[in-house]
This record gives structure tokens, C-alpha cells and sequence, in this order.
């Protein structure tokens, strides 16, 4: 067997429908010599590091996108094999499904949703919205206006000046924008929204609660550490770092080029 099938066996053995992946990124010093890869790989590291800033230095920031798995399709596990789609994405030029064959080999990152356990009735809503999405055009605009806003520290007025609007997303708002779909069709009274309870603690911890301290809700009451995380703010790192909000994610495993390593 190659080792792309040894590494989709023990990916998807750690994998349940629902699951968060995000992968990491490491700069390649061959891709000095290669230029079609400048753009992209500036862009990884100014997310990197505006990751860095905004949850610390000992946090977990070097994640750079993020996919879903939704394995269930209309109640059967379509399991790992080339031919099976079953991961959704937001990449360039166009959202799409892909197979975990396809990233297999990455440095991937599984996360659990902890909230609920997500059945059948949900995965179907979960697939719904990514079907909407599908095909749709990446917001590089979305993205420059992030990299604008935050890491170059352009006005905040101009924070919409480049997004294309709320149809096309980037990789992270994507997937939270699935859940945030499955929220609004069952109600915040039984799904609470992504990253709206903060941990002051873990913020305190690691030296980042200016990071949220003008967010929080003044006229809340008191334990009620809330703010509103907008869709289009959601990065790679807050699902790996949710233990800064109300831990609606969980590190299942963490494996590298098919080996486990967490």
C-alpha cells in the first residue's frame, strides 16, 4: 500500500462527520525559485502572524486554512477514497469538495465540535449551506481588507472597502458561516453562535485581553463575558484556540505527512 492510503486509513479513523480540519503551513526555502508562490505564501504569514498577535505567542497560530469533513451524505459514510468528496472547502479560485486522498500528507489538524453531537437532521443542514457556497468565487477581497485592517492598520471605516459581500467567503468564515447557517435555521436558543462567550481567564493568561477587552458588552451582566465574533473576523486559529471562548472545539488528533504527532 502507498503511503497516501496508510495516511487516509488513519486520518479518517480519527475522523467524525462534522470535524473541523485545518492544516498548517511551514515556509519552503525552494519557493524562493518559485514565484507563483509569492503572493501566497506573504499572505499565509501575515495570517500567521496576525494570529500570533491576536491569541499570543503561546497559543496555536500557525494554521492557515480550514476545510469541514461531512462524511455523512444522505446516511452513509462515503469513507476516504479518491473518488470520495467529502471534505468542503473555501479555496481558490472557487469553493469546492475535495477528498482527504487530496490533503492526506498535510500537516492536519482534526477538531471536534463540542457542543452537541451532530446527527443526522444536522449534517443534512451542514451540507445544504456548503452546497449553497459551493462554486462560489474566494473573497480575495474579504482577505485584503483583512490584511489591510489588522495587520497593516488601515482605517477601520475602510474595513468593507475591498468584500465582495456575504456570498463569497474565505476558508475559516466559511466553514463558521455552515454553522452559523445550522444555528439560524434551529434557533440561537438551541445552538449558541461560534466564539460569543470569551474565557477571560485563558485572555489574561496570555497577556492578549486588550485583544477583546473593548468588544466586551458593557451592559452585560456581570459573568457574562460576551462579544460578538463577526463571521468574516473568524481566523484558522479560533478553532484550534477555543478554549479562549466557551471551548466549542476539541483537538481530536494532529497528524503530519500521514504520521499521527498529537
Amino acid at each position: 500500500m502507498t503511503d497516501r492510503v496508510l495516511a487516509c486509513r488513519a486520518i479518517q479513523g480519527c475522523l467524525s462527520p462534522g470535524c473541523v480540519i485545518n492544516t498548517g503551513w511551514k515556509f519552503d526555502w525552494l519557493d524562493l525559485f518559485r514565484p507563483s508562490t509569492w503572493l501566497r505564501d506573504i499572505a499565509r504569514r501575515q495570517i500567521q502572524a496576525y494570529q500570533m498577535r491576536y491569541f499570543g505567542h503561546h497559543s496555536i497560530y500557525d494554521s492557515t486554512h480550514t476545510m469541514i469533513y461531512l462524511g455523512l451524505v444522505h446516511g452513509r459514510d462515503v469513507g476516504f477514497y479518491r473518488d470520495h468528496k467529502n471534505i468542503f472547502e473555501v479555496t481558490t479560485p472557487t469553493a469546492r469538495w475535495t477528498s482527504l486522498w487530496d490533503i492526506c500528507l498535510e500537516d492536519i489538524r482534526i477538531l471536534k465540535y463540542n457542543h452537541a453531537d451532530l446527527n443526522c437532521y444536522d449534517m443534512e443542514l451542514l451540507n445544504t449551506a456548503a452546497q449553497q457556497l459551493c462554486g462560489t468565487e474566494y473573497d480575495y477581497g474579504q482577505l485584503l481588507d483583512f490584511l489591510l485592517h489588522d495587520l497593516i492598520g488601515y482605517p477601520k471605516e475602510s474595513f468593507h472597502l475591498f468584500d465582495k459581500g456575504p456570498k463569497q467567503k474565505v476558508c475559516s468564515t466559511g466553514v463558521a458561516s455552515l454553522f452559523a447557517y445550522r444555528r439560524k435555521l434551529l434557533g440561537d436558543d438551541v445552538v449558541p453562535r461560534l466564539f460569543d462567550i470569551v474565557n477571560l481567564r485563558e485572555w489574561k493568561r496570555h497577556g492578549v485581553y486588550r485583544n477583546i477587552d473593548q468588544c466586551l458588552d458593557p451592559d452585560a451582566v456581570p459573568g457574562d463575558n460576551r462579544i460578538r465574533t463577526p463571521i468574516e473576523r473568524v481566523t484558522p486559529a479560533h478553532f484550534e484556540n477555543a478554549g479562549f471562548f466557551c471551548n466549542e472545539f476539541e483537538l481530536v488528533a494532529r497528524f503530519n505527512h500521514g504520521e499521527r504527532v498529537g
